[in-house]
């Protein structure tokens, strides 16, 4: 995940150029600020940028689950179960 320009702007700048500022964050997948009062900021970014974060999000996920695994491995937390006995068990 690459990370791109960061611009801010604020509401009134937003409502008189949206077109323009939507179509900025997604043909330079720059990131959007748009402050407001008692910093309840908002941000914008494309549907690609979007994608590509929970992507990352994923597979981070993912790796934890891999490395909780080789923890309980190294521990001896595991279950030694034949193909046999897997298939023996479906059915139950």
């Amino acid at each position: 995940m690459t990370l791109n320009s960061v611009k801010a702007t604020n509401i009134t700048n937003l409502r008189a150029n949206l077109k323009e500022k939507l179509e900025e964050v997604v043909t330079e997948k720059s990131t959007l600020i748009v402050t407001r009062n008692n910093d309840r900021n908002v941000v914008i970014i494309s549907e690609d940028k979007f994608n590509e974060m929970l992507k990352h999000i994923n597979n981070l996920e993912y790796e934890l689950k891999l490395c909780r695994s080789f923890e309980q491995a190294n521990k001896g937390e595991v279950l030694d179960i034949s193909m046999e006995e897997l298939n023996d068990n479906d059915g139950q």
